[in-house]
């Protein structure tokens, strides 16, 4: 039930803050460099907010419809919905606004998109990604056993035998 929790709340996360927060910044940045007044950056947030909302709605809505995954469709949408809404909710129509629109929405996007691709590399368990496990203690274990003749076939941690399958072995070749 946790694992379910964090993963939402970690979706929520990137979805709803950390992504529009990323495209707001760039969109803010877009605007001071070009000079465009009137653009705070809670407006842009807000503004990139809609727009990725807008389209998260689209996407959900056509795999729900379709039942099946088009991943192909799905990030053309991503991009092509919030190249239309954010000029609309920006209500700014001037060329430069709409360059830093565009330029900040392929940007903002293509980060996005390189981070979905790379988190569950990240998120995975070290020993998945190929990095070695830790070694088991190298210190010599206590041999615990019932009978004799399982102290005679024990060796001990330096690979040679026990003094017990030594001793029997003396013993039998006295007898010999």
């Amino acid at each position: 039930m946790v694992e379910v929790f964090n993963f939402y709340a970690t979706l929520f996360f990137y979805l709803a803050i950390g992504f529009p927060l990323v495209g707001g910044t760039l969109l803010y940045m877009g605007f001071q460099l070009a000079k465009v007044p009137d653009f705070t950056f809670v407006r842009c947030w807000k503004i990139y907010l809609a727009g990725l909302c807008y389209g998260y709605l689209a996407i959900m809505a056509i795999v729900l419809l379709l039942q099946q995954s088009m991943p192909v469709f799905q990030t053309v949408l991503f991009y092509a919905i919030p190249m239309v809404a954010i000029p609309i909710l920006g209500r700014d129509y001037s060329k430069r606004t709409i360059s830093v629109e565009m330029v900040t929405i392929l940007v903002a996007n293509s980060i996005m998109l390189a981070l979905a691709f790379t988190a569950p590399y990240f998120l995975s368990a070290p020993s998945e990604k190929g990095r070695l496990t830790p070694v088991e203690s190298t210190a010599p274990r206590q041999i615990k056993t019932d009978s004799k003749s399982e102290i005679q076939k024990s060796t001990n941690h330096r690979g040679t035998q026990g003094t017990e399958k030594k001793d029997t072995e003396k013993k039998d070749s006295e007898k010999n």
